[in-house]
């Protein structure tokens, strides 16, 4: 059986296997010439009426979407590009950006709900200074204290002159700290001393058996040794 490819070129003088007639069969024809502008392909048998094929290409979203899932990822381990970060790291982003990713899109899937945005600045809001270091207190609750605590703790370092900062939080029969810094300060190894871990500007801690006041007193300690360490190594 013979094909004939029906194109916006030829499609007002072909027979199109429509049961339609008169009015309805060239609004038909007008509504496929738009099609034809999005990729459709239209063959027709050439008998009348037997038998025709017809296909439009798919809307390929994986890419964009795996793309905007690996820039997210790149964004989060850097701080949005701020922390372990080289020429690769952008040529990367650049080459997702090729592959559709979208940074207004990657960006709200970090946003938070009107609710999540007033507790974390309730703990930005409750903040006290101590040596190159910020302490604040997360007296609220929520299902998702860790994760508002980790983002107060981030926000805390936007502040002139803090090096490191700390958000103390319970959870459960659990007083936890949320440490950050930019790498001036070694987080992973204060947490240490509580028997946390994490790394250079990203660690935590959970104790048990201990009140927040408790916990505080201890941050500070392990603040204070630290900072007795780095002077005893510049000796």
């Amino acid at each position: 059986m013979e094909y004939i490819r029906i194109t916006k070129e030829n499609i007002d003088k072909e027979h199109i296997c429509c049961a339609m007639s008169g009015q309805q069969s060239l609004a038909k024809k007008e509504w496929l010439k738009q099609r034809f502008e999005e990729g459709l392909v239209f063959y027709r048998s050439e008998e009348r009426g037997k038998c025709f094929i017809e296909y439009i290409p798919a809307v390929d979203e994986t890419g964009s979407f795996v793309a905007d899932a690996l820039l997210s990822g790149i964004m989060l381990d850097t701080k949005n590009f701020i922390l372990r970060v080289g020429v690769g790291t952008f040529e990367a982003a650049a080459k997702l950006k090729d592959f559709g990713a979208d940074p207004i899109r990657v960006k709200k899937l970090f946003s938070n709900d009107i609710e999540s945005y007033h507790e974390r600045n309730r703990i930005v809001d409750s903040a006290r200074k101590y040596k190159n270091c910020a302490i604040a207190v997360a007296d609220v609750e929520s299902k998702d204290i860790r994760l508002i605590s980790a983002q107060a703790a981030d926000e805390l370092l936007t502040i002139s002159g803090v090096d490191a900062s700390f958000v103390i939080f319970t959870l459960g029969d659990a007083v936890c700290v949320s440490a950050r810094s930019f790498g001036a300060v070694n987080v992973q190894v204060i947490m240490e001393y509580m028997n946390g871990g994490g790394h250079q500007t990203m660690a935590a801690v959970q104790v048990k058996n201990s009140t927040v006041a408790e916990v505080t007193e201890r941050v500070m300690h392990c603040i204070d040794r630290y900072n007795s360490s780095l002077n005893k190594s510049e000796v």
